[in-house]
């Protein structure tokens, strides 16, 4: 089983057994608008209230705010399409208690983090201990998660206050939503071929900057070196101290991201590795790079990917339509699309050999 999809089923199971302790928990027919299904993780019902619950396990102990955002308006979006009014977004990780509170109130939903979670769990010993375990040793938790109070029935108070189900930022969620179905496709419309090389470049300029808004900063494309020798597809600084961008700029010392897009129609090879690679640069503090192909790098690219890392202590990253597809349905899902590349990196660096 893929490590990281048990991590979810765990999460997602502990935080069933704890809210089944407070409400009748049931799973329905997925919500559907225009041709398209949206699928709720559960429905709490309390008498004649009812209230989405919608469950996110994020790796990083901190969380981009616009990531926490987005999950926040497609559950306003399923709330809207539904016609229930009670939202409630359960996650995995601590939330400073005034920006949940500030949140709460500008969304009208219900937050509730890890340190709620432990309180609520605390009925069952057991419970509790597999929360704190697994949150423990599968996220990347600097700040010690405790049990603080919540009131369970703060999840079933939003109707009394709510005269109208549409929101302002469930519409935002739809318009982002049809621009991440849009990318998505015309992706996967591209033809491999050198003449549509530049389309590849700046179809993948758009849906990074789609992707990673906020994190990255100075999009420059095309760029060439001083002596003009050589030419990036694309330089971008990290402007980001979370997750993977905080194991670039400490771990690696890269303060400067480097990617290179190849629409070619086979598995990219170890040339296309040791030409990235010259353009990487300690001094620079550019010793990173993502190399994004159609189908991927084969097996004699891996293997140039493990040696330039031991000989000189660059990181390259390869990518292909697949994992791009992946990250944009994550960020439209309110998820993190970072975890992609770190699963990557965490697989390259366990599998590197002396």
């Amino acid at each position: 089983m893929n490590k990281n999809l048990d991590v979810y089923k765990q999460f997602e199971e502990l935080v069933y057994k704890t809210m089944s302790f407070y409400f009748d928990l049931k799973r329905e027919k997925p919500l559907s608008l225009n041709g398209l299904r949206y699928e709720t993780d559960y429905i709490a019902y309390e008498n004649n209230n009812k209230a989405i619950l919608e469950i996110k396990l994020y790796k990083s102990h901190k969380i981009n705010m616009n990531i926490l955002i987005t999950a926040i308006e497609k559950l306003k979006f399923k709330g809207n399409i539904s016609g229930i009014l009670n939202l409630v977004l359960i996650v995995s990780i601590k939330i400073d208690k005034n920006i949940k509170k500030d949140l709460e109130h500008t969304y009208q939903v219900s937050i509730i983090d890890i340190d709620n979670l432990l309180h609520l769990s605390k009925f069952d010993n057991s419970i509790y201990s597999r929360f704190f375990n697994l949150i423990n040793t599968t996220t990347e938790n600097e700040n010690s998660i405790a049990s603080d109070e919540y009131n369970i029935q703060e999840v079933f108070k939003k109707s009394s206050i709510i005269s109208s189900f549409y929101s302002h930022s469930s519409k935002d969620y739809d318009i982002e939503r049809k621009k991440g179905f849009s990318l998505i496709n015309r992706l996967k419309a591209l033809k491999s071929s050198k003449e549509y090389y530049r389309d590849y470049e700046l179809l993948l300029l758009e849906i990074l900057e789609f992707l990673f808004e906020g994190d990255l900063v100075g999009w420059h494309s095309q760029k060439s070196t001083t002596d003009d020798l050589n030419r990036f597809d694309l330089i971008c600084r990290i402007d980001s101290d979370i997750g993977i961008w905080k194991l670039f700029t400490y771990d690696f010392k890269s303060r400067y991201l480097l990617f290179e897009f190849k629409n070619y129609s086979q598995k990219i090879k170890q040339t296309q590795i040791y030409t990235t690679e010259k353009y990487l640069f300690e001094k620079a503090l550019r010793t990173v790079a993502i190399i994004i192909s159609k189908k991927g790098a084969d097996d004699g690219a891996l293997s140039a990917t493990h040696g330039v890392l031991r000989e000189t202590g660059k990181l390259i990253i390869n990518m292909n339509d697949a994992d791009i597809v992946r990250m944009i349905t994550m960020k439209l899902d309110g998820s993190d699309a970072t975890e992609v590349i770190m699963e990557k990196v965490d697989d390259f660096l366990l599998r590197l050999s002396k």
